[in-house]
C-alpha cells in the first residue's frame, strides 16, 4: 500500500507540476540523532540541498527563529545534549544552553526574544520545561514535576500560552496548556490518549497533535483539537505513518515526517527511508515532496 501511494503520488507531482513546491525552504536532519545527525536545508522543490553542520556527536532537531536569520538546534559535540544557535547558513555555531543536563527540543517565542525547551537533569525520562532569554540569558523554569516527563513544547501564535506533551506515571501520553509564565496548567485531552507532538493552528483557536493508534491500532494520525468547543477532528486519513509535523506560516498546509518504500532486500524484507509530506490543513491534496534524502525534525523557513 505504501508503494502504490508513493507512486501515485510522484505521477500526480510530475503532471501538476509541483503546484506547492516553490522557493521556500525548509531545515531537517538526518542520520541518527544519538549517534551522527546532521542538519541540512533544502528548497521544496528539493534543490540546493545545503550540510550546514558537520561536528563530532549528532546535530538535531533544527528551528528558525521569526525572521528566518538563525536557526537553532541541539548538538551533543560537547557530550550531553545541549541547544546551539547558528545563523541560516550554518555560520557562528555556539552553546546557547551551557548546561550538564540534557536540553532538548527547542523553538523560538514568535518574538524571537526567548528559546523554549525541556531540560532532563540527570539519567532518568523525567523531564521539565525552561525559557531562556536569547539577548540576556535569563533563564525561566516553567514546571517542576518530579515523576512527569514534559517535552515537545510549542508557543501560541501570539506568544501567551505553551502547548506541551506530558507523559505520566501510566505511561500514557497527553497534551496540556499553560500560560507562558508556567501558571494555569490545564490538561485539554481528556479520553484520548497516547497524543504528541502539539503546535498551534495559526489563527490561535486550534491545537494540532498525533494520535497513536486511537481511531485505529497501529496508525498515527493529526488531529485538531478546538480550544473554545472541546471538539476533536481527525485532519489525515491515509495510514501514513506520522511523526513530527509543521504547519507552513500561512496556516494553509501541514508538512509531516513518513517513510517510504524504497525496494526489499535479499530477504524480501520491505527497506524503507524518510521522506516528507505535505497536505492541505484539512487533510485534503496529500503530496510528496521531492526531497530524496531520508528527513526528521522538519522546520519551515518563515
Amino acid at each position: 500500500m505504501v508503494r502504490q501511494i508513493y507512486l501515485l503520488i510522484l505521477v500526480s507531482l510530475m503532471m501538476i507540476g509541483c503546484s506547492r513546491i516553490e522557493e521556500q525552504q525548509i531545515a531537517f536532519h538526518t542520520g541518527t540523532v544519538m549517534i551522527d545527525a546532521q542538519i541540512y536545508v533544502v528548497d521544496l522543490n528539493g534543490q540546493n540541498l545545503t550540510q550546514l553542520t558537520d561536528s563530532r556527536g549528532s546535530n538535531s532537531a533544527p528551528t528558525w527563529s521569526p525572521d528566518g536569520s538563525q536557526i537553532a538546534f541541539v548538538s551533543t559535540r560537547d557530550t550531553n545534549f545541549e541547544i546551539y544557535i547558528m545563523n541560516a547558513d550554518g555560520s557562528g555555531q555556539y552553546n546557547f544552553t551551557e548546561s550538564r543536563a540534557h536540553d532538548r527540543n527547542p523553538t523560538w517565542s514568535p518574538d524571537g526574544k526567548w528559546i523554549l525547551f525541556e531540560s532532563r537533569v540527570n539519567d532518568t525520562e523525567y523531564r521539565d520545561l525552561y525559557r531562556k532569554n536569547v539577548e540576556t540569558g535569563e533563564l525561566v523554569q516553567l514546571t517542576d514535576t518530579p515523576e512527569l516527563a514534559e517535552f515537545h513544547p510549542a508557543w501560541s501564535t501570539d506568544g501567551s500560552q505553551i502547548a506541551f506533551s506530558v507523559l505520566n506515571k501510566d505511561a500514557a501520553l497527553d497534551i496540556y496548556i499553560m500560560d507562558k509564565d508556567g501558571g494555569n496548567v490545564e490538561r485539554i485531552t481528556g479520553e484520548i490518549r497516547n497524543v504528541d507532538y502539539p503546535i498551534w493552528g495559526r489563527s490561535g483557536d486550534k491545537i494540532y497533535f498525533v494520535t497513536f493508534g486511537w481511531f485505529e491500532v497501529g496508525k498515527r494520525e493529526i488531529v485538531a483539537y478546538d480550544l473554545e468547543t472541546g471538539e476533536l477532528s481527525q485532519i489525515s486519513f491515509d495510514g501514513q505513518p506520522k511523526g513530527e509535523f509543521v504547519i507552513t506560516p500561512d496556516g494553509s498546509n501541514i508538512l509531516f515526517e513518513s517513510s517510504v518504500e524504497i525496494g526489499q532486500n535479499e530477504d524480501g524484507i520491505r527497506l524503507t527511508r524518510g521522506a516528507i509530506f505535505v497536505m492541505n490543513i484539512d487533510g485534503t491534496g496529500l503530496e510528496l515532496l521531492p526531497i530524496y534524502i531520508s528527513a526528521s525534525g522538519v522546520a519551515w523557513r518563515p
